[in-house]
C-alpha cells in the first residue's frame, strides 16, 4: 500500500463443485465433508466470508504478533512480541508493555523498553507480574488483557496491539482432572458451529452466545467445536 495514493483492494470468491472454475475445482479448495451434493455425512459446499475482515493501516514499524504465558501461581506473565520493521534502516523504537483487567483496564504493571529494530522481524520477551490474580473458573471466565504500544520518534509514529488471557492451571493428576487445584469431571457435548436459518451466519448473532448459554444449564461444562473453529 502506498500512503497518499489511492489504494485498490479485490476480494475473489470461488465456490466451485466438481466443475472447475478458472481451473480450480473442490478438490483444490480448502474442505472437510463438503460437498458439491449433500450426500448423508456430508456438508453441502459453500462460499464466501463467513467471518469478520478488518483492514489495518499500520506504520512501518509495528507490533506483529503478542503472546502472552500466564503463571496463576506466580502471577507472572511471560511476554513476548513480535516487532516488524517493514523500511530499510534500523531505528531506536519505545515500546511499553502493559497489564490490566481486561473489563477495567486499570494499571496493574507496566514496563518501558528501548530497542534497536533493524529491518524484518524482531523478538522482543519481557515479564510482568499481576499480585494475587483472579484467577479463570468456568462459572468465572475472568480475564486480563496485555497491551504492547511501540513508539518511533523519527518519523513520529506508533502503533499498539493487545490481547486477553486468563490465569489457570489445568492439568491431568492420579486419574482426574484437575483446574485451579480442583477436581472437575468434565461434562462435554460438541457444536457444529452452525445455525438455524442462517447456516453459517446467525441471522440473530446473539445466538452464538445462547447457544453456549444453553449447553450450559443443560449441565455441561465444556463444549467441543467440531472440525471447526468456533465463532
Amino acid at each position: 500500500a502506498l500512503s497518499g495514493a489511492i489504494n485498490h483492494i479485490a476480494v475473489r470468491v470461488l465456490s466451485p463443485t466438481d466443475h472447475p472454475i478458472d481451473g480450480i475445482s473442490i478438490s483444490n479448495t480448502p474442505q472437510r465433508g463438503r460437498r458439491p451434493h449433500s450426500p448423508v455425512g456430508s456438508e453441502y459446499q459453500f462460499g464466501g466470508l463467513v467471518d469478520s475482515v478488518e483492514l489495518l493501516v499500520v506504520p512501518a514499524v509495528r507490533v506483529e504478533n503478542l503472546f502472552a504465558r500466564p503463571d496463576c501461581e506466580t502471577g507472572e506473565i511471560r511476554i513476548s512480541a513480535n516487532i516488524r520493521n517493514a523500511g530499510e534502516k534500523s531505528v531506536v523504537a519505545y515500546l511499553r508493555f502493559v497489564v490490566a483487567p481486561a473489563s477495567s483496564g486499570e494499571t496493574l504493571q507496566a514496563i518501558t523498553l528501548n530497542r534497536s529494530i533493524s529491518p524484518g522481524d524482531t523478538l522482543v520477551e519481557t515479564k510482568l507480574k499481576v499480585n494475587h490474580p483472579h484467577l479463570w473458573d468456568t462459572s468465572d471466565p475472568y480475564l486480563y488483557r496485555v497491551t504492547a504500544r511501540i513508539q518511533v520518534p523519527q518519523p513520529d509514529a506508533s502503533n499498539e496491539v493487545s490481547t486477553r488471557f486468563g490465569f489457570r492451571d489445568f492439568r491431568f493428576v492420579d486419574g482426574a482432572f484437575r483446574l485451579n487445584g480442583r477436581r472437575i469431571f468434565l461434562k462435554s457435548s460438541h457444536s457444529g458451529n452452525m445455525f438455524p436459518g442462517g447456516h453459517r451466519l446467525p441471522l440473530d448473532p446473539d445466538l452464538l452466545r445462547r447457544d453456549l448459554l444453553n449447553s450450559k444449564a443443560m449441565g455441561f461444562n465444556m463444549i467441543r467445536f467440531f472440525c471447526e473453529i468456533a465463532d
